[in-house]
C-alpha cells in the first residue's frame, strides 16, 4: 500500500468520525450527508474544473452500482 492510499484510509476513517460525531449531537443524518456531499462537489469543481468533476462523479455512480461502495472501511 503507498503513503497516498494510507492516507485516503485514514481521511477517510476521520470523516465517518466527524459525520458520527454530528449524528450524535443531533444532527439529521440526511441534512449530514447531503452537506458533506454537495460541499465535496464544490471543492472538486475549483481544484478540478467542471468536467473532470462530472466524471468523477459518474465513476463514483457506476461503483455504487456494482456494489462497490456500500461498507465504509472505519474498523
Amino acid at each position: 500500500m503507498t503513503d497516498a492510499e494510507r492516507e485516503l484510509i485514514a481521511t477517510n476513517r476521520h470523516a465517518h468520525q466527524h459525520f458520527d460525531a454530528l449524528l450524535i449531537s443531533g444532527s439529521d443524518e440526511r441534512t449530514v450527508v447531503v452537506s458533506f456531499a454537495i460541499a465535496a462537489i464544490e471543492r472538486a469543481v475549483l481544484a478540478g474544473g467542471k468536467d473532470a468533476t462530472a466524471n468523477w462523479l459518474r465513476s463514483l455512480a457506476h461503483r455504487v452500482e456494482q456494489g462497490q461502495m456500500n461498507k465504509p472501511d472505519t474498523d
